[in-house]
């Protein structure tokens, strides 16, 4: 429950993160993924020794390392689709109206299905 507890507050983080990946993907650039999660999994193992076994925080410290090391993540990823103007600020607000976006949702239940 500890680690569940410090994780929590990287769903967000993670669920961009997601979308990120995708919306990369979709533009053929991934090397773009790939260095962020090579920093992100670098940053983890640093902070996994730090926390577990300098400060002695346990399975805390390693969700803690994990929801830091996420977030990172989650904003290389963000943060290379802005600069590179295939995202802008603008296009997150307001979300899709439900008829807008029932064909990418109808696609996506299909997809899962299918998993």
């Amino acid at each position: 429950m500890r680690y569940l507890d410090a994780r929590i507050f990287s769903v967000h983080a993670t669920l961009t993160q997601l979308v990120c990946i995708g919306a990369l993907r979709g533009l053929k650039d991934t090397k773009t993924i790939l260095y962020a999660t090579v920093i992100a999994n670098a940053l983890n193992c640093c902070l996994d020794c730090l926390f577990i076994f300098k400060f002695g925080w346990g399975v805390s410290g390693a969700a803690a390392s994990s929801t830091i090391s996420t977030t990172l993540s989650c904003a290389l990823l963000l943060g290379s689709l802005l600069r590179s103007r295939q995202v802008a600020p603008r296009d997150f607000f307001p979300p899709p109206k439900l008829r807008e976006a029932t064909p990418v949702l109808s696609a996506g239940v299909a997809l899962s299905m299918k998993s």
